[in-house]
């Protein structure tokens, strides 16, 4: 409604009570914009977060009863035709529009600013319908913005109770060395299983611990005695001997043959000032010059167990040193003179150690002749001679066979008769594994070497066989034309294991001549 609309109303009254309640309505009218500017202002420098007590009012002012929003889409020939019925009651609402305002405003803080004259004003006649809604909500922007009852419940009890922690995983407390070592045997409260479990896992750790101590243990032994045979070599080769075949000096008919007198080598004396047992030095030599296969000191003692595992300085070692079999003579000498004769037939014995020292490259014969050929010759010195052997047989024993096929050649070491040397010759040409043209004589000195294979497990051994070279003679000779033995005579125990092979006894055979 207008200004006219309202004054032709007080005019149709014509009761001096109605006008003194529309001066009153001016006031109050008034008196609600100011609240309002000071709530605005107020409610920008107010928090978001109101009381319960300001919610509950705000939400009593604005219920269905007292407020009700006319749409914005509500034309203006609607709003002319609503009339007031009953000023007084109008009057009476917005007195009491006005007090809620005002216990709105004290709640928040606000004082509502007083009229110093309100009688004075005119009636500023109502431009809607529905007087309550614009004096409650005479600008919506501008009002603070009312919070839900059950999110500002929540929130006050945020803001009033401490904040909980949210729960996260506990962190572990690291534990100490000694804590984890401990874990590892059985602990009281452990179950069965849980003992067997650690009790199983202990035992092997012992086990790994006990056989890596081993094997280091061993390649460690091994090197130290590679180092300290690589310096007797170095030791021995400053006194190098020359060799030199022993050829029978010229006789008179009738007369004793000049006996020979021996003297020791250099690099012996050497040796037998480190260890007393010495009784020569053996190198297997290599065909094109480059370094021997074998370069080391032999020993002799009074059995064949005292070198087994007995390093040449006398300390415990695995490689052992070569011996001589204890059994043999070889160039034993006094005041320059030989006692006596060499033994026909001399064995030496050394390991077959993992890592080729010692007798360990002489597997290389088993497998393939050019490696016999290439390395065809043995060197060895006594004390007072020296000595050169030419291989002419290689071949696997049974260390403990008893049966027909049974050959201890390391037993035949004293060769009486030609029949004995050629016993023994010729059946180690029928056990050898690869043929030459080496041609054998009774009188040749024979030197066999010794060492154990894995043929035959543990009572395998392989022989490399050798007789002396002649004077006069190409050292070479005959074995380079080294092939396959066809027919070759084994151990009854390899037989057992190859039932698809078998000696040929009516075969070819051409023996060492007589």
């Amino acid at each position: 409604m207008n200004n006219k609309e309202n004054n032709d109303i007080l005019e149709n009254t014509g009761s001096d009570e109605a006008s003194a309640r529309a001066e009153k309505i001016r006031a109050i009218r008034e008196s609600l914009r100011n609240a309002e500017v000071n709530s605005n202002v107020q409610a920008e420098k107010a928090p978001d977060v109101q009381t319960d007590d300001v919610i509950e009012t705000q939400a009593e002012d604005v219920s269905d009863e007292q407020v009700q929003e006319t749409p914005e889409s509500q034309s203006e020939e609607t709003a002319d035709v609503q009339t007031v019925e009953n000023p007084q009651s109008q009057i009476e609402e917005n007195l009491q529009a006005q007090e809620a305002v005002t216990a709105n405003a004290a709640a928040m803080g606000i004082q509502p600013k007083e009229t110093a004259n309100p009688a004075a004003e005119t009636v500023q006649p109502m431009e809607t319908a529905n007087p309550t809604a614009e004096t409650v909500q005479p600008n919506a922007e501008k009002l603070p913005k009312l919070v839900p009852l059950k999110k500002a419940a929540n929130v006050n009890q945020d803001s009033e109770m401490p904040k909980k922690k949210k729960k996260g995983k506990k962190k572990k407390k690291k534990k100490t060395v000694k804590q984890r070592i401990r874990e590892l045997f059985p602990e009281k409260g452990d179950s069965v299983a849980e003992i067997i479990r650690k009790f199983a896992f202990l035992i092997s750790v012992i086990a790994i611990f006990v056989c890596g101590h081993m094997v280091a243990d061993y390649y460690y032994d091994l090197w130290k005695s590679r180092k300290q045979n690589d310096s007797l070599s170095q030791l021995y080769e400053e006194e190098e001997p020359v060799y030199e075949a022993e050829i029978p000096e010229a006789t008179v008919p009738g007369e004793k043959p000049t006996e020979k007198t021996y003297k020791i080598l250099k690099g012996a004396k050497k040796l037998l000032e480190i260890n007393s047992d010495t009784v020569g030095y053996i190198r297997v030599l290599s065909k094109d010059g480059s370094d021997p296969i074998i370069d080391l000191p032999v020993v002799r003692a009074y059995d064949n167990m005292k070198y087994l595992d007995r390093s040449f300085n006398g300390e415990e070692s695995r490689a052992g040193t070569l011996f001589l079999d204890f059994r043999n003579r070889f160039d034993v000498i006094k005041d320059g003179k030989r006692m006596y004769d060499n033994s026909e037939h001399l064995v030496i014995y050394g390991h077959n150690m993992a890592d080729e020292s010692m007798f360990g490259k002489l597997k290389y014969y088993y497998g393939s002749e050019e490696y016999y050929m290439e390395h065809p010759i043995i060197q060895l010195n006594s004390n007072y001679e020296t000595y050169k052997y030419k291989i002419f047989a290689i071949f696997i024993v049974d260390a403990k066979d008893e049966s027909e096929t049974k050959y201890d050649c390391w037993n035949q070491l004293e060769l009486d008769t030609e029949e004995e040397f050629y016993n023994l010759v010729n059946e180690a040409k029928r056990r050898t594994i690869y043929t030459n043209d080496v041609d054998v004589k009774y009188g040749d000195g024979l030197l066999s070497l010794s060492t154990c294979h894995y043929l035959l497990k543990d009572r395998s051994r392989l022989m490399i066989m050798a007789r002396t070279i002649r004077p006069g003679e190409d050292e070479y000779e005959g074995t380079q034309n080294s092939k396959r033995n066809d027919n070759i005579k084994w151990p009854t125990m390899y037989y057992n294991s190859k039932k698809d092979e078998k000696y040929d006894e009516d075969a070819i055979f051409i023996p060492y001549a007589a």
